[in-house]
């Protein structure tokens, strides 16, 4: 995780040297994750209330809790909302994870077809999704989207058998509601 850590007004919490996105690094099981603070950048808080923000998977150059680029490059990027009126009486934070991303998922079979094809192209066009985005971690959303609307394109898919094939498309939704148009093109067909 990359954890932000800020006075309640927002402003940093030690101004020398400010908590932002430090180092979680998380052990356990999937719905039970301890997560454990890199050692070289440890978190103290005093009796000043502070407000604790969290993404993933942690990048290293990221340093503005307002605009972290995320792309659809088969990231699961997650985020959470803020963890408020932190203080050292109540240092723990219990961030409840948030996906950024959807998949559409392609599954071609070949139903009763007893011959084989191969499958060259898949395109997929609609308006719900764009190809990247940046998290505010502050505001708890996701924005200022690039790549709105783009055709998703799949080529080479494969050679219709026995099994089904099966792919990924990694977008970022943009809360519009689409109707979606598939062409596959197989052999000389669209």
């Amino acid at each position: 995780l990359g954890v932000f850590v800020t006075k309640s007004d927002g402003t940093d919490y030690l101004t020398d040297n400010p908590y932002n996105n430090i180092k979680y690094t998380g052990t356990g099981e999937t719905n039970a994750t301890t997560w454990t603070v890199d050692p070289a950048t440890p978190v103290y808080l005093n009796v000043e209330k502070a407000t604790a923000y969290a993404y993933f998977p942690r990048q290293v150059s990221y340093t503005d809790l307002t605009s972290i680029p995320i792309t659809n490059d088969g990231t699961d990027w997650m985020y959470s909302a803020p963890e408020e009126n932190l203080d050292f009486q109540n240092a723990t934070a219990a961030f409840s994870m948030q996906h950024a991303m959807s998949i559409i998922r392609v599954k071609i079979e070949r139903a009763n077809a007893t011959d084989q094809g191969t499958i060259s192209k898949v395109t997929i066009d609609g308006n719900g999704w764009a190809t990247g985005a940046t998290l505010n971690l502050k505001e708890g959303t996701v924005g200022n989207y690039t790549g709105e609307n783009s055709q998703l394109v799949k080529t080479n898919v494969g050679t219709l058998g026995e099994s089904a094939l099966t792919y990924d498309h990694w977008v970022v939704p943009t809360g519009n509601t689409t109707d979606m148009t598939f062409k596959v093109t197989l052999d000389d067909m669209t």
